[in-house]
Parts: structure tokens; C-alpha cells; sequence
């Protein structure tokens, strides 16, 4: 009888190696304005998967994965937005406890550092734009107010620039920097809580991106407070408005809702 052929031992490190390399795993493919696609790699059984930024989806096994599938397909979500998914892997009670790390991604689209924002009268502030994806061909961002919103309310995208500039270039490789916008609220003698939409429209030969559109609600913090009323509490906006419809908190105008 041949004696049996050596053993082969693997070292610490090539056995760690082969260990992580076994461990499921999470990532996120074919994202588009409104959809991506979860891939769990290493698993064959089911599996979990649930939405934890923005709005968090309710419990830890609100979508099931059939064993034998390794991909999700997101659909329904917005453009130019942040997501973060949780995958988990269920144990030997079939609950949901093994969590693996989470993925964090950003659809196609023009993304906004905020989407309400309030300026005191008489004072400017910023946000910033971005793109979700690098895009195949450069973005052009045109911003707009809407025709009915308070004409004391403005924009500038290029402060160093004469007079209110109202677009940014993003090219295929500054696409993720975020490019500052100024907002301004100049001084009225009215004592209104005025409003105004910013609409940005992407322009640009990559289809993914012409035509696509991020808004803004701005809303100004009047300085002109009605003397001797009381101020009370807003549901909408969380802040306090008097009587004059003015945004406020004590001893201080509310910047963003």
C-alpha cells in the first residue's frame, strides 16, 4: 500500500486569510437616480436586509432574500440621496442576529446638504451641491427660484463673481466635491415669514443625469417681530411663530427647520 500523501498545513496568517475570505459580505452595484442592487457574497442560506438612513425601516427583517439568491434590488428610491443598508444572516432560531457591516451609497442625481433651510433677514447663509455618481460626461447644475416666492430671497453660486451667479460645473473627476450656494434674505419692512423654492436642473450629454432636478425650500426669518404678542409653538416647522408669522426662538432667529 503507498503511504498517504503529506498534509498540507497552511500558516496563521493563510489561515486567517481563508477564514475572512468565508465571511459573508456586503456591497452595492448598478445604482441609478432611483434604484441599486444589495450583493451578499459567501452566504447561501436566507437572508435579511433593512433601511437604517433616512427613515428607518422597521425591524431588522423587513425584506427576506430565498436561500440560493445572493442579490436585492432596491427600487422606489430618491435621487441624490444617502442610503445606508444593514444585511443580516439569520441563526439557528432563524432570527435576525448576526448583522453584517452596513453599506452606505448615494443615487444618481443632484445631491443637497439640506432641503429646508431658513435665513435671518438681513443675513446670508450656505448649503452645498453635489453629484450622487460620477457621471460619463460633464454636469452642468442651473439653479432657480420660483415665480412666486419672495423676491427678497437670493442666490449665488459664485460670490468672487459680480452680481448673482446661478450655476456650478461638476466634470467627470470634481463630481463629489461639494460646491457651496449662499443664501440671502434682504430686509423688508413687511412682517411676513416669506418663501421661496430653489429648483436645480442638471444639463449635461450623460442621460443618467439631463434633466434631473433637486429643490430647496427656503424660508426667511423676519426681523420684524410684532411688539406685545405672544409667540407660540408651530407643528410644521418645530420653532415658535407670533402672530406676525415670524420664526423665532427666544433671543435668537431659527436658521434651518
Amino acid at each position: 500500500m503507498p503511504p498517504p500523501p503529506p498534509r498540507t498545513l497552511l500558516s496563521k496568517s493563510q489561515a486567517g486569510t481563508a477564514s475572512q475570505q468565508q465571511q459573508p459580505s456586503l456591497t452595492v452595484t448598478n445604482v441609478t437616480t432611483t434604484g441599486a442592487t444589495l450583493n451578499l457574497a459567501n452566504h447561501e442560506s436566507k437572508w435579511h436586509y433593512n433601511r437604517t438612513s433616512p427613515n428607518h425601516d422597521s425591524g431588522a427583517c423587513s425584506a427576506e432574500v430565498p436561500a440560493g439568491t445572493s442579490t436585492a434590488t432596491l427600487t422606489g428610491l430618491d435621487p441624490g440621496t444617502t442610503y445606508v443598508y444593514l444585511a443580516y444572516t439569520p441563526d439557528e432560531s432563524n432570527n435576525c442576529a448576526d448583522r453584517l457591516s452596513p453599506v452606505t451609497f448615494t443615487t444618481a442625481g443632484i445631491a443637497l446638504s439640506t432641503t429646508k433651510f431658513i435665513v435671518p433677514e438681513e443675513d446670508t447663509d450656505t448649503y452645498s451641491v453635489r453629484l450622487g455618481t460620477a457621471p460619463t460626461h460633464a454636469v452642468t447644475v442651473t439653479l432657480t427660484r420660483d415665480s412666486n416666492g419672495d423676491d427678497h430671497i437670493t442666490f449665488d453660486t459664485d460670490p468672487h463673481t459680480a452680481g448673482n451667479q446661478s450655476t456650478l460645473t461638476f466634470s467627470t473627476t470634481s463630481w463629489n466635491v461639494a460646491q457651496p450656494v449662499t443664501v440671502a434674505a434682504a430686509n423688508d419692512t413687511d412682517k411676513l415669514y416669506g418663501t421661496a423654492t430653489i429648483t436645480h436642473t442638471a444639463t449635461s450629454t450623460d442621460a443618467t443625469y439631463n434633466n434631473t432636478t433637486s429643490t430647496l425650500d427656503v424660508s426667511e426669518g423676519d426681523n420684524d417681530i410684532c411688539q406685545g404678542t405672544t409667540a407660540v409653538n408651530n407643528a410644521t416647522t418645530g420653532g415658535l411663530v407670533d402672530d406676525c408669522n415670524t420664526l423665532y426662538e427666544p433671543h435668537r432667529v431659527l436658521r434651518r427647520l
